[in-house]
């Protein structure tokens, strides 16, 4: 085997390497990016409803403790 192809075989062998490494920590980092964005909108969307559920809960009318366990399904 010549030289100039044992050079052009290692250098084909450590830029495969060097674009593998590189995808790798590229895709986890557009991974990891993604889901902080998501976590957040997950608890911006959660502070919401929980204070739909807190309003409608403080504005229910005081009648609606007189109602028994059995008429109210979840």
């Amino acid at each position: 085997m010549k030289f100039s192809y044992k050079i052009l075989l290692c250098s084909i062998i450590i830029m495969a390497a060097a674009f593998g490494i590189g995808g790798y920590f590229f895709v986890n980092n557009v991974f990891v990016t993604s889901m902080e964005r998501e976590v957040g909108q997950a608890m911006d969307d959660s502070s919401i409803l929980q204070f739909a559920f807190e309003t409608a809960a403080l504005n229910a009318p005081s009648k609606y403790g007189l109602l028994q366990n059995s008429t109210i399904e979840v």
